[in-house]
């Protein structure tokens, strides 16, 4: 009986850390690609998002203008999803910071752009970043004071914990 619980114990622990989950991917697409985070954890109210690419194994980019350090077709970046404010976003950044005002559980924030790698041979292979491509880079949120970060792995995809969902109820 004692096993049994043990068991039925550690199931609960591991589950109740995945409803603390707010994951961050990276998709590339066509005409734009997108960065969405997804709340699979209790609300989210003032939480301050930065993904920074510099650390991406391709050197990737923000592409908004033609002429820039980009490759073809650069595109604005734009909220298209949530309750959010999107930073002003120049060409060739390589910093992307959202500010969310309220994320519910199983909501979304999306915004697409263009993204360019940096470092491969020709200008039609840059165009082109995959997950494997935007590994490295972070993502770091803020809220309550309260900071956490993780990295992107190589299916474009990082998972942070929400740190308000650990607080105790009172």
């Amino acid at each position: 009986m004692k096993k049994l619980f043990t068991v039925f114990f550690a199931i609960c622990l591991s589950g109740s850390a995945a409803a603390q989950d707010i994951i961050v991917s990276y998709r590339d697409g066509a005409p734009a690609d997108t960065f969405v985070i997804e709340n699979q954890s209790c609300a989210l109210f003032n939480a301050q998002f930065v993904i920074d690419l510099h650390t991406s194994v391709a050197g990737v980019l923000i592409d908004t203008a033609y002429g820039g350090p980009g490759s073809w077709d650069p595109l604005p970046a734009i909220l298209t999803e949530g309750d959010a404010t999107l930073a002003p976003v120049s060409d060739g950044d390589r910093r992307l910071e959202i500010q969310v005002n309220a994320l519910q559980p199983d909501g979304r924030v999306a915004v697409t752009l263009d993204t360019d790698d940096s470092v491969s041979a020709t200008e039609g292979q840059r165009v082109h970043v995959s997950g494997s491509e935007i590994a490295g880079a972070t993502v770091q949120m803020v809220v309550g004071g309260i900071g956490t970060q993780a990295v992107f792995d190589t299916l474009g995809d990082a998972t942070l914990v929400n740190p308000t969902c650990l607080a105790p109820s009172s």
